[in-house]
């Protein structure tokens, strides 16, 4: 996931990530270093007021295919809600 650093231990969500919870485009996070280097979330400090809202056809739907992307991510087989 990218993040735009604001400081040691802040970061400012540039996008909405795909696969991320309670995460939305401009949402500021503590984050934490470890010793391999990554960066890991420690908590959210500030909402940036937008919402990421994830739509998923079923391969079948009437309102359209899925996209490439996500066909990748989610294989045929995988059961859909309606």
């Amino acid at each position: 996931m990218r993040a735009e650093a604001l400081s040691p231990d802040r970061v400012r969500l540039p996008f909405a990530p795909w696969a991320a919870l309670d995460a939305a485009k401009g949402d500021i996070f503590r984050v934490q270093r470890e010793e391999d280097g990554q960066l890991w979330v420690r908590e959210k400090l500030e909402a940036s007021g937008y919402c990421a809202i994830r739509v998923i056809l079923a391969a079948d739907s009437p309102l359209g295919p899925l996209d490439v992307g996500t066909e990748a991510m989610w294989p045929s087989g995988v059961p859909t809600a309606a």
